[in-house]
């Protein structure tokens, strides 16, 4: 001992020491000197460094909240390290543990930190308790380990967690199907809402709508029938919105068009299934055959009687 708790650990003529006997979570201090020998010539100022031991208390209990399509919370008790760092994998468990003296760049965007081996990413580097992610796959498993850390020496195994995102397809599907305004060449479809954030109507002429919208891809819709996006054969987006109705135009008369309605999820673009089905015929909006024999009779100087032959319309 030198001086007060300044303890010799080595004095040969190597390039490093193993210590032991150390309290964890503690900062130790080092002073190393080069000298001759046998004068006993030491060589001043020594060369610094420090370094912190490993935690000997690992994160616990971990938890997770706010469970939604595309983000999640997660959370954890503190152990002893000075930080934490947390790695996520999609589908499977965590596979590769962070290197000592790395350090590694954290984002709550998955995938968007530093990756460790291949899948596991940094997504909370920090003092705190839990970390509020995003960027994630809805329905997806998403697994997790809590490592916490002094000066970049991570303390092993991690505390491990998984959770699982919620579905992005709306729990309830529109309803009540319905057309009003019917004419020769369009008409107007209503529905009532369910619980997504748009709605995605699909029509076909003559036969029922035969193919369905897929989850992720966005459409581009248009009144004019036949003019919006083409799913399948035949099939044509009429309209893509938050509304409960439709103008639909461009069609032909006495033909039967067959709607399906579907609910999603705005961000993801998650339709449901099955949707509201209906269908609407056009109908003749003036009469097929017009009045004709126009007649004069009864004239008098202030007066005349005019007739005609009724065609096919009301009045």
């Amino acid at each position: 001992q030198i001086g007060a708790g300044n303890y010799v650990v080595s004095n040969d003529a190597g390039t490093s020491v193993t210590i032991s006997g150390l309290s964890s979570n503690t900062t130790y201090y080092f002073k190393v000197y080069e000298y001759i020998t046998p004068e006993l010539c030491y060589k001043t100022p020594g060369l610094t460094g420090s370094a912190v031991t490993l935690p000997i208390t690992q994160s616990s209990s971990f938890t997770t909240s706010n469970l939604a399509s595309n983000t999640m919370t997660i959370g954890w008790t503190r152990g002893n390290g000075s930080e934490v760092l947390v790695v996520a994998r999609e589908g499977s468990a965590v596979n590769s543990d962070p290197v000592n003296t790395n350090m590694y760049t954290s984002n709550p965007s998955f995938g968007s930190g530093s990756q460790i081996g291949v899948g596991n990413y940094v997504v909370y580097r920090g003092s705190g308790s839990f970390a509020s992610l995003s960027g994630l796959k809805s329905s997806t498993t998403y697994h997790f380990k809590v490592y916490e850390y002094n000066q970049y020496e991570y303390a092993k195994p991690g505390l491990a967690g998984n959770a699982t995102t919620a579905s992005c397809i709306p729990v309830t599907q529109a309803s009540q199907f319905s057309a009003s305004n019917m004419g020769d060449n369009s008409m107007t479809v209503n529905w009532t809402r369910g619980s997504g954030g748009s709605v995605l109507v699909l029509a076909r002429a003559g036969s029922a709508v035969g193919a369905e919208p897929v989850s992720g891809t966005s459409y581009n819709a248009s009144g004019y029938f036949s003019s919006g996006s083409e799913i399948g054969a035949g099939n044509y987006v009429v309209y893509n919105g938050i509304g409960t109705s439709a103008n639909v135009f461009g069609l032909t008369l006495g033909v039967a068009y067959h709607y399906k309605i579907y609910e999603y999820n705005t961000l993801e673009k998650c339709y449901k299934t099955p949707s509201l089905s209906g269908s609407a015929t056009t109908v003749a909006c003036s009469p097929s055959t017009q009045a004709s024999s126009f007649t004069l009779s009864n004239i008098s100087h202030s007066t005349m009687e005019i007739g005609w032959t009724r065609g096919n319309g009301d009045k």
